[in-house]
């Protein structure tokens, strides 16, 4: 039976909903350098909904675009942020990270905590961005491995009316051996309403946990956090450091005039928490997720949903849609 009940996902147990911007790119995340007037600068955002999942095989990109050690200005401190300023210190630079917001405020600390390294990346499939891809998925895994207790394996559940397709995407095939083969289960024995189940396994992420760890290695060794926020790239010229990284996320839209971001919406209601394995399960578009730290609930929709919405206004209807769909398959 999956210790899993409608009850945890009713309105009795909602504590906050809150909505971030993933910033899509169509041609992937942008890793690249330019020249900001007499200093470096190494743009690193786009990662869809991919970040937390990339962030640490990303990172090590752009420390071999720094190159040797030097006084390095990091912008913005979500996902990307903070793995790169670790990074690099960890190459000899010394790091400061700029963030309009303290990272536990970063649209990268309301992700939904799954390894989703190919979330919004599927429509890219030409040999070159897979290879590389790869490479940056494989480093990040075993990264996440390094920080006990913020990243683990997770039970999830993929629930259908028809008959199930354990088929993984183009990208995907690349790394299933470091995760179990999906099998199908019986759902009467899980307890669950569905026809068929799906039982995968993937990393998940007590995000609180991990950014805070982060930032806790980051700052010991000598880095520095300061909150300022930024109106557009000539400010950024102004700063002492001869190398800046651009990881604003979807911030880069404005500071820097990137049209080819798409935002892509994303809301979450967060329950309290009942103390329980964690285990998710995804049913018509929706997921319900007792992590480590928190329970939550999502609606997804299908492919496409929330593109291009960059409205990040919570919504109750939304949610009170997803806690339907909850409750026709899980028990009461």
């Amino acid at each position: 039976m999956i210790d899993l009940r409608a009850a945890d996902f009713a309105p009795d147990r909602l504590k906050r909903i809150t909505v971030c911007i993933r910033p899509y790119r169509p041609d992937g995340p942008r890793i690249e350098e330019e020249a900001l007037g007499s200093k470096r600068l190494i743009h690193h955002y786009g990662h869809g909904g991919a970040g937390w999942s990339l962030s640490w095989g990303c990172a090590e990109e752009v420390r071999r675009l720094v190159g040797e050690a030097a006084p390095v200005a990091v912008i913005g401190a979500g996902a990307i942020g903070l793995t790169t300023a670790l990074t690099l210190q960890e190459a000899g630079c010394h790091v400061t990270i700029y963030t309009a917001e303290p990272p536990l405020r970063t649209r990268s600390a309301f992700a939904t905590g799954f390894w989703t390294p190919d979330s919004r990346l599927t429509m890219r499939r030409d040999e070159g961005f897979a290879a590389r891809w790869e490479g940056w998925a494989r480093t990040a895994y075993r990264r996440h491995l390094r920080f006990t207790g913020m990243a683990a394996m997770t039970a999830r559940f993929e629930l259908d009316d028809d008959a199930p397709s354990a088929r993984l995407g183009p990208l995907e095939r690349r790394l299933e051996e470091l995760t179990p083969a999906p099998r199908e289960v019986s759902t009467a024995e899980l307890g669950l309403r569905a026809r068929y189940a799906v039982r995968t396994q993937r990393l998940g992420f007590d995000i609180p946990g991990y950014v805070q760890a982060i930032r806790a290695q980051f700052e010991a060794a000598g880095g520095q956090l300061s909150i300022r926020r930024f109106r557009d790239r000539q400010e950024l010229e102004s700063l002492p450091q001869p190398i800046v990284v651009n990881a604003a996320g979807y911030g880069a839209k404005a500071l820097f005039g990137d049209e080819s971001l798409i935002p892509v919406r994303g809301q979450i209601a967060w329950m309290s928490r009942r103390h329980a394995p964690p285990v998710a399960i995804s049913y018509q578009g929706i997921t319900a997720y007792r992590r480590a730290d928190t329970t939550l609930l999502q609606k997804r929709g299908g492919d496409g949903w929330g593109e291009g919405v960059d409205d990040e206004t919570p919504s109750q209807e939304e949610y009170e849609e997803a806690f339907a769909i909850a409750s026709k398959v899980l028990p009461s």
